[in-house]
């Protein structure tokens, strides 16, 4: 017997990842692949920095041909602080969601 299993400690551990889907055209799928996923309304978490490469527009015209309703939270930085998270859940429980979608 090995010292982990003696001791009683859990020695086994699963990670399941989240899909990512990257290159030309991937932003462009997004809303294919939010109605695949059966979500309806989302939050849409950006970098107020991504406004300077019309992503974050693009995103959201592309949800919103999709039928997908979306709400914009932008308050966000590079090191998040205990108030910021605070601001995101407070804006989370004003806008119910199925998902989320983040850019940054």
């Amino acid at each position: 017997m090995n010292i982990i299993a003696a001791s009683g400690m859990e020695s086994v551990f699963s990670l399941e990842a989240t899909q990512l889907k990257f290159g030309i055209g991937a932003a462009e799928e997004l809303g294919w692949e939010i109605t695949r996923l059966g979500l309806q309304r989302v939050i849409l978490v950006a970098d107020p920095i991504l406004h300077e490469f019309d992503l974050i527009e693009r995103i959201e015209a592309n949800l919103a041909s999709a039928g997908i309703q979306c709400q914009r939270f932008e308050d966000i930085s590079v090191e998040p602080t205990i108030e910021s998270f605070a601001r995101a859940a407070a804006f989370a429980a004003a806008h119910p969601a199925d998902g989320f979608v983040a850019l940054g």
